[in-house]
């Protein structure tokens, strides 16, 4: 079941989205929520990586919150529509741009909670955070260090290169077992090509399905 809402954030400004139910809900509630990319360059809910990751969620049982713009807003939606649900997991997930606004929300107490980041922005956030990059950076640094993290992003990723990337997954990950990268072979920032794009929602699910 689909429903299409709007939230008013404490700035006023109305925020739209899409929210994902399973048709039989499951006896201990799961709740995801689902950030695009950079809306300025095009990025919107109905993004096909926030549609694909969603579906492969509802079919596993999982409510799922799609749209999200700004960092404040998306833990504004997770305090006000996510956690009124109760659930018993929460996965905070982030694609492009959306992947920092899911690396620098806190996990609430109490709920077990894990971090899916999909193409993380990694050599042009200082131009989507107008350069406020230190802040993204130290706080998934916080992520790792309390929570299960993981990234998948391409080698042929459009605007990180991929030595960077390995670089950065290399150093977030030494040291602990908390974080896991996933390099797709032939992907790029995008995920049009069928192939990859069913590797990354294969890697996404596979691993929120592992044992918490």
């Amino acid at each position: 079941m689909s429903t299409t809402g709007k939230a008013r954030l404490p700035s006023g400004i109305s925020l739209a989205y899409i929210l994902q139910q399973p048709t039989t809900p499951p006896p201990a509630p799961k709740a995801a929520i689902i950030a695009h990319p950079y809306g300025r360059l095009g990025g919107a809910k109905e993004d096909h990586v926030l549609a694909g990751v969603a579906r492969v969620l509802v079919e596993d049982g999982w409510t799922v919150l799609s749209g999200i713009p700004e960092a404040e807003d998306y833990e504004y939606l997770v305090k006000t529509i996510l956690l009124p649900l109760e659930p018993t997991q929460l996965a905070l997930i982030g694609y492009s741009f959306g992947s920092l606004c899911a690396s620098i929300c806190p996990p609430p107490t109490s709920i077990p909670t894990r971090y899916v980041l999909i193409s993380y922005p990694l050599s042009v956030m200082w131009a989507l955070t107008a350069f406020r990059s230190s802040s993204f950076t130290s706080g998934l640094k916080e992520r790792v260090a309390t929570n299960d993290v993981l990234a998948v992003f391409g080698d042929e990723d459009n605007f990180s290169g991929v030595g960077k990337l390995r670089a950065w997954s290399e150093g977030l990950g030494e040291g602990t077992e908390r974080f896991k990268s996933v390099e797709v072979e032939g992907a790029d920032h995008f995920w049009r090509e069928r192939e990859v794009k069913m590797r990354l929602l294969g890697e996404v699910r596979e691993w929120l399905r592992a044992e918490w």
